[in-house]
């Protein structure tokens, strides 16, 4: 090594001056292009980590937005189910299973939601749940005064049709000219028997009915209150998810449309209730 460097060294002195300011200015233009192309890949790296970090956020919005829309449409399958109780036409299997189809779609929620609307949605439920257990309890009772009716309406059927049996034997032992006095009492009597029956069926079921009815009346205006009541804890809930989904809402507005609309149906519901009690004490007494 020490004879390479003393073979070279005098040759050193012999390389015009003109050459390393050449190598000079090769080594600042290489040390240029190195530090730009570090710096472009440097800013290359950011852009796609950037881009990397955009498409996570799109995709993560939109399964949100996805999640919430399908919570929209199971809290309106709930509060629709509320709203059922009233309505005795319907079974309270049919109003549990238009809940419980939609149901699932909440807790799908806890998936994407963060605090504020976990909070909220689990104050909606649980107070959902109250209501829905308050009014199945009562909606139970009506049901069986119904299922009295409907039995006793049954039976009613038949005493008439028995009735209608008894009236045509004595009709065709009048026209056969039988002279059976016995058997022609003993059909009298029994005709007599339905007839009572009959007379007393209907004086059970005239009752029972205007019973229904008067406790109907006070049932549906708690299930329209208890609706109400409940889909109020919906703003809270709406609130904080429309935050998450960054669009602008004013929770005050919002309240304010919400009790407006209340306040225009519970007018309504009243005055509907007005008219069903006129038409109800109308109508004659069968």
């Amino acid at each position: 090594m020490e004879e390479f460097f003393h073979f070279f060294a005098p040759k050193f002195d012999e390389i015009p001056a003109t050459f390393w300011a050449v190598v000079a200015g090769s080594l600042f233009t290489l040390t240029g292009v190195y530090l730009t192309n570090r710096g472009s890949d440097h800013r290359l790296r950011l852009q796609l980590q950037k881009d990397r970090e955009l498409k996570d956020r799109e995709r993560e919005m939109t399964f949100r937005k996805d999640t919430y829309a399908a919570a929209t449409e199971a809290i309106s399958a709930s509060m629709s189910a509320l709203s059922k109780f009233s309505d005795l036409g319907v079974s309270l299997k049919d109003v549990s299973a238009t809940y419980l189809e939609k149901s699932a779609a909440l807790a799908k929620v806890n998936l994407v939601a963060n605090e504020n609307t976990v909070r909220a949605l689990a104050n909606f439920g649980n107070e959902f749940a109250g209501a829905f257990f308050h009014l199945t309890k009562q909606r139970m009772a009506l049901s069986v005064l119904q299922e009295q009716i409907a039995a006793k309406a049954a039976s009613l059927i038949g005493f008439e049709k028995t009735r209608d049996a008894m009236i045509e034997l004595m009709r065709h032992h009048n026209i056969d000219g039988v002279q059976d006095s016995r058997r022609f009492e003993v059909i009298q009597k029994n005709y007599e028997f339905e007839a009572n029956r009959i007379a007393v069926a209907q004086q059970e079921i005239q009752q029972m009915t205007a019973e229904l009815y008067a406790k109907q009346i006070p049932f549906a205006k708690e299930c329209f209150v208890e609706s109400t009541r409940v889909s109020q804890l919906i703003i809270p809930m709406l609130v904080a998810a429309r935050r998450e989904l960054e669009i602008p809402i004013s929770e005050e507005a919002y309240a304010e449309i919400f009790h407006q609309t209340y306040s225009k149906q519970e007018g309504q519901f009243d005055e509907f209730i007005k008219n069903v009690a006129s038409v109800n004490a109308a109508a004659p007494n069968s």
